[in-house]
């Protein structure tokens, strides 16, 4: 019930506001993240590199030249390094969500860019163990868009992201029965010390623009 209700309050928020826009922009493409982390996990300091295909969905909420976005990014890591052997990702999810402009240069082209609040939680294993992590930090997106039309265009760009606050859960191996019977891996969680993650994830989407 609390589910349902919450999914019907999200989703009559998306319709009203793209009711009350001047123009809504709503694009979905290819991106590949970059993403470069620093952490101190139980006194080991931590150094990874993840390059990470994926899938990228943005909408732009405009009145006029101004507005606000949300980028939604589903990624999955397929080149890791890491100074410690044993890790490996299976998924990651980028989200931002902040203010957004747009700079038309003629009728067919024009410039967009946002900056705001991003989080991004990751699922993977280390040495055969459950590994999850949720990071807290900003980020932005700059694009250039060629609008083949009134409603279809195309735009290229890259989001840019700086995480700075992580809490790290690793499966212990040992597990235990809950209150409902069900069995579950006792985790150990932490908030890395000395965190920041940087995030460079050039795209191409194509879009519709709706008013």
């Amino acid at each position: 019930m609390k589910k349902n209700m919450v999914l019907t309050v999200i989703l009559a928020l998306g319709v009203n506001t793209m009711l009350f826009s001047n123009e809504n922009r709503l694009s979905m493409g290819f991106e590949y993240g970059n993403f470069f982390e620093q952490r101190t996990d139980g006194g080991i300091g931590i150094e990874t590199y993840r390059g990470s295909p994926g899938i990228n969905f943005s909408a732009y909420h405009l009145w006029d030249n101004f507005g606000f976005f949300h980028s939604h990014s589903f990624l999955f890591p397929n080149k890791v390094t890491a100074n410690i052997e044993g890790y490996e990702y299976f998924f990651e999810y980028n989200f931002l969500i902040g203010p957004a402009f747009k700079i038309a240069f003629t009728e067919k082209m024009d410039m967009h860019f946002g900056f705001g609040f991003g989080l991004s939680p990751i699922a993977g294993e280390l040495h055969n163990k459950t590994l999850a992590q949720f990071n807290l930090g900003i980020g932005g997106d700059i694009g250039f868009s060629y609008l083949f039309n009134k409603i279809f265009y195309i735009n290229v760009g890259a989001m840019f992201s700086y995480h700075f606050a992580n809490i790290t859960s690793l499966g212990t191996g040992t597990y235990e029965v809950d209150e409902d019977g069900d069995r579950e891996e006792i985790k150990d969680r932490e908030w890395s010390r000395n965190y920041n993650m940087a995030g460079v994830r050039p795209y191409i989407r194509i879009g519709l623009s709706l008013k």
